[in-house]
């Protein structure tokens, strides 16, 4: 076996873990965005039953977190769509969170407050099962993602043996 081998076998073993990585990291983070997605509604109907507070103020004090980190909030004070479209590329949310979020900015501000914070509170549950699919089926991505990657690897290097 030659040095070339050797080489271009670890290569692909070093490709495929850290393709592994970074789609486990992929999952991780939309199973992150999708909880904070809950929590959002979650906090948008509190802040709505209780103080009455409009959509800017609410995306303004919003709390902290992997939303706020990509630019979320402040670009969908200005432009929702265009902030949801942002969230989506930056976090790999799928279309379920996408749907969720123009739902609710399509739809904020259009009622009485009682009747905004139910609407939030129906997105939250939607939101809260969405994201509990999400954790449940994560050890399974990433042990599929991780068994996939190592076993393409060796086959490659098999191949070229």
């Amino acid at each position: 076996m030659s040095v070339v081998t050797v080489a271009g076998g670890i290569l692909l073993l070093s490709a495929s873990s850290v393709f592994s990585l970074l789609y486990r990291r992929r999952w991780e983070r939309r199973a992150r965005a999708a909880a904070e997605i809950r929590d959002f509604f979650s906090f948008a109907g509190e802040q709505i039953a209780a103080y009455g507070a409009p959509l800017e103020r609410i995306l303004a004090s919003a709390p902290e977190g992997i939303l706020r980190d990509c630019g979320f909030f402040a670009a969908a004070r200005s432009d929702p769509a265009a902030a949801i479209g942002a969230a989506v590329a930056a976090l790999g949310l799928g279309r379920e969170e996408e749907r969720l979020l123009r739902d609710f900015f399509r739809s904020a501000g259009s009622g009485f407050s009682g009747n905004e914070s139910r609407r939030c509170a129906a997105y939250a549950a939607e939101a809260a099962r969405r994201a509990e699919s999400l954790e449940c089926e994560l050890p399974q991505k990433k042990k599929l993602v991780s068994t996939l990657s190592l076993c393409f690897s060796l086959m490659a290097i098999l191949l070229f043996l």
